[in-house]
């Protein structure tokens, strides 16, 4: 049997380190290596994982300097000794063939990754919904994932875990360190050469979804502005690659973004914030070949409102959150 490395960013989270580590323990595949990656967790999780790891052999444990969540990915990267990896987030847990049904779908398909939908658990009343895929079924190339992500037509996850890679799809890529949506800077460029996704229709993940925090106005910002960094970034890869559809979808996609971001920062990014990013990053809205049957009413309408104006729309979102009852 091949080995699964196994790889947890770990940062204050001995709440929910326990029941993370004994269900990664617990799979029904057993030949792995977990790599516990102690980010700089000010709190009670080194204990927790020196306790684990003095009663199981598969564990690997290290400490180092805090550098955020895709740093504490790339170090697990570069020590992993498996043929095949997953990441697991440690407030996270999986069900016990999680790795096995994985596992197993590659070998079927002889695929790259495999990938599983996951359940969403709500920390403060347990409630669980299901994220399913509702059109991929079986081994799909990764241009077909892309499309999905991109489209909606289903709900494919952009998040690195609830999936099985082969190692080598990490051989010359990494992901970006201090970004917001390091899962989605990297996803394009992993899944773009897959020829072979095997999908597990069954949800195998759980992801566990924390009582909200107060964003404060500089990782607002931060946010907005890795949102675009990363989306321009998206569309010229697939302006390079000369994937016509893929751009077509990813700046539509970008729209979307741009308008449901405004959204959620319009209170603390000021308007001459959003009129610099705008004026930084121009939309086109001539570029859409709007007679495309596969342009959606609604996708022209969320395109043709992010080339208004971004300031108007900031300002209709505080308006309508300044006016709202409760």
């Amino acid at each position: 049997m091949d080995l699964i490395s196994v790889i947890v960013p770990i940062y204050n989270v001995e709440k929910y380190l326990p029941k993370c580590l004994d269900s990664i323990l617990g799979q029904t595949y057993k030949n792995i290596e977990v790599i516990l990656v102690n980010d700089g967790s000010p709190d009670n999780s080194e204990a927790i994982c020196l306790a684990y790891a003095s009663k199981d052999n598969r564990i690997v444990y290290y400490k180092k300097e805090n550098g955020g969540l895709s740093d504490a990915r790339n170090f697990g990267l570069d020590r992993m000794s498996g043929e095949f990896v997953t990441f697991v987030d440690s407030d996270d847990y999986l069900a016990p063939q999680f790795l096995e049904d994985l596992y197993h779908a590659i070998k079927k398909h002889d695929a790259q990754v495999a990938m599983c939908p996951f359940h969403i658990v709500f920390e403060e009343n347990d409630n669980l919904i299901t994220k399913s895929f509702l059109t991929l079924k079986n081994v799909v190339t990764g241009k077909e994932i892309l499309k999905e992500v991109l489209g909606k037509e289903g709900y494919v996850s952009v998040v690195a875990c609830c999936k099985l890679y082969a190692s080598s799809c990490f051989e010359n890529l990494r992901f970006d360190k201090g970004k917001y949506f390091e899962d989605e800077y990297i996803n394009f460029k992993l899944f773009y050469p897959l020829t072979k996704v095997a999908i597990v229709e069954e949800a195998r993940y759980y992801y566990v979804q924390r009582q909200n925090s107060i964003t404060n106005s500089s990782s607002s910002e931060k946010k907005f502005r890795d949102m675009i960094e990363f989306s321009e970034n998206r569309i010229r890869f697939y302006q390079l690659n000369h994937e016509n559809e893929l751009e077509m979808l990813a700046r539509i996609h970008y729209c979307d973004s741009l308008i449901r971001t405004i959204g959620s920062v319009s209170k603390v990014l000021t308007l001459k914030n959003i009129k610099q990013v705008q004026e930084k990053y121009t939309l086109n809205y001539n570029v859409i070949n709007w007679k495309r049957k596969k342009i959606s009413r609604k996708q022209r309408v969320i395109y043709f409102l992010a080339n208004i104006d971004l300031q108007t729309i900031a300002k209709m979102f505080y308006i309508l959150k300044s006016n709202r009852t409760y």
